[in-house]
């Protein structure tokens, strides 16, 4: 079980992890801003945030010899990027959704095996989390591989809409299940000791 590498701050606990939290900013910036392109979210002091941070989303920080080496965060009723008449709809039939975004691990990080543990372990904790807090649904915008390996590891995912470009990479929404018959999946075919499934994860 890999909860205990994850801490969850909702907006009431975010005062008490704001250290955690400023490392989760820095750290989006580093692979958001710098690697990943996203030049409109650059931040002088190199902490990417936004609206939702913290008042309205709920971090999961995976932690790594003390500090923090991944993220994510779920967004209750929002956090779309692209926004399209079809996604829209889509969404606007789901009144209980909740938006996935900002998911990343370090990738300073040595060894594959370790990237994929954090990356797992930021899986079952947002599922987890969502089932816990009766959120049926979760919406994310996202690499359409992303997409594909949680089909892979048994969750249901329909997509929405058509893949469309996003700084320089391409990205495809998809609206996830959350039920415990596919956390129990997911949780039965991640193989922690296999490398490489979590490597550059970010959504």
């Amino acid at each position: 079980m890999l909860s205990h590498m994850i801490h969850i701050v909702t907006p009431e606990t975010a005062l008490t992890h704001h250290d955690l939290l400023e490392q989760a900013y820095r750290l989006r910036h580093r692979i958001f801003v710098e690697e990943k392109g996203w030049i409109p979210y650059t931040k002088p002091d190199g902490r990417e945030r936004d609206e939702y941070d913290p008042g309205g989303s709920i971090s999961f920080l995976a932690m790594s010899q003390g500090r923090v080496a991944g993220c994510a965060r779920l967004v209750p009723g929002g956090g779309m990027m692209i926004i399209t008449e079809e996604k829209l709809a889509a969404l606007t039939s789901r009144p209980q959704f909740c938006g996935l975004g900002r998911f990343c691990v370090d990738t300073e990080i040595r060894g594959g095996t370790k990237i994929k543990n954090l990356a797992s372990a930021l899986i079952l904790s947002l599922l987890g989390y969502a089932l816990e807090n009766d959120i049926p649904e979760i919406f994310c915008e996202t690499d359409p591989n992303f997409l594909v390996l949680l089909r892979l590891l048994g969750l249901r995912v329909e997509f929405v809409g058509k893949p469309m470009p996003y700084y320089g990479h391409t990205v495809l929404m998809g609206i996830i299940d959350v039920t415990e018959e596919g956390l129990e999946t997911c949780r039965n075919r991640l193989n922690i000791n296999a490398p490489h499934l979590g490597e550059r994860m970010a959504v």
